[in-house]
């Protein structure tokens, strides 16, 4: 995995701009949960109209 994420050109371009830095943890991204789906929205009559 280390090996991957080295080869990335996102984090190869990383490195190369901050000469020193380092990887230190890699951790997997959760993915987040999706929300519930929305009840849709009322329906009202606009009391603008005329």
């Amino acid at each position: 995995m280390r090996a991957e994420i080295e080869a990335d050109p996102f984090v190869r371009s990383v490195m190369e701009a901050f000469p020193g830095a380092e990887i230190v943890s890699i951790r997997n991204q959760i993915e987040p949960e999706q929300p519930a789906e929305a009840a849709p929205p009322e329906e009202t009559e606009d009391s603008d109209e005329e």
